[in-house]
């Protein structure tokens, strides 16, 4: 019996699927079983009823499970204290971000963490934001970090960067050089956007209505489901672009494109880095925190 074994019970118990344990670890169902098989020989009893829809513990299993999570606990502060009479920062961090914070934001960051930690394993997944919440409420993540308002409940919400997102077009577009841009010549240009539903497209729509303007009086040619999609069409010079400035920086740097911001009408959001309160906050996690605090403040 390992640490390892241990974890995986946990999670199937909690998820009630071997499948659904198989997604969070990042392996095999095939190997989430043979795991269990050997919990379930080393103790010499069935720890798990499995039946076609579901996975249940059996009262063995209940007892484990029990004490799996004392264990568990135990295992984490044992590694914490360690580490900090060592002055050690080490282990494993899983984080999970949504698409621009993911794509544009954290890959220089995690760089620059690495090389002051070398001992800490990154894993980073793309998904989206609510996708990010679900998954830091399950405890499969150890951070998230997300774009716009989110609701507190368990989880502790901190404001870590902010974004603004501005008119983007090609360099050879003849607004290229004006800086800003009117709402009502904004009205004119085709506009390609984000799909209906995108973190994006809903703070744009948010800041729109609240300055009294409506997304319906733009000229919207186009609508792509990603950030590099609607890039490689303002280059190809089929229209203008609502986007972040954090996406953008490439292109500005090498004379691609051109932003333009809208008179009077300022379009902000927040960086949300996301935990859960009911989490064990390892060094690593601990020490990432910070490096985004004083890195991207």
């Amino acid at each position: 019996m390992n640490r390892n074994q241990l974890e995986i019970f946990r999670v199937v118990a909690e998820k009630k699927s071997f499948s659904e344990a198989a997604r969070l670890l990042h392996i095999s169902q095939p190997a989430i079983s043979m795991h269990i098989q050997a919990l379930e020989e080393y103790y010499g009893t069935k720890l798990l009823d499995r039946t076609t829809k579901r996975v249940t513990l059996t009262p063995a299993g209940e007892i484990l499970y029990k004490y799996t999570l004392h264990l568990l606990s135990l295992m984490d502060k044992a590694q914490k204290d360690i580490c900090q009479a060592a002055g050690i920062i080490k282990g494993r961090l899983v984080l999970g971000a949504s698409l621009t914070i993911g794509g544009h934001l954290l890959p220089p960051l995690l760089s620059a963490f690495y090389q002051k930690y070398p001992e800490v394993n990154i894993t980073m997944e793309i998904m989206n934001t609510e996708k990010v919440l679900e998954r830091v409420t399950d405890l499969s993540l150890d951070l998230g970090f997300v774009e716009g308002e989110v609701t507190a409940g368990e989880l502790h919400v901190e404001a870590v960067a902010r974004d603004e997102l501005v008119v983007v077009v090609a360099a050879n577009h003849p607004l290229a050089g004006c800086g800003q841009i009117s709402w009502n010549k904004l009205a004119t240009l085709p506009l390609i956007m984000r799909e209906p539903g995108s973190g994006t497209r809903k703070v744009i729509e948010e800041r729109l209505q609240a300055a009294g303007f409506k997304l319906s009086e733009l000229k919207i040619v186009m609508e792509l489901g990603s950030t590099e999609a609607i890039k490689g069409a303002v280059e190809a010079g089929l229209g203008a672009a609502i986007l972040s400035k954090w996406t953008i920086q490439r292109e500005i740097k090498w004379g691609i494109f051109k932003q333009l911001i809208i008179e009077n009408l300022p379009i902000y959001r927040e960086f949300y880095l996301v935990l859960n309160n009911n989490k064990f906050h390892s060094p690593a996690t601990q020490a990432f925190m910070q490096f985004c605090r004083e890195h991207l403040s």
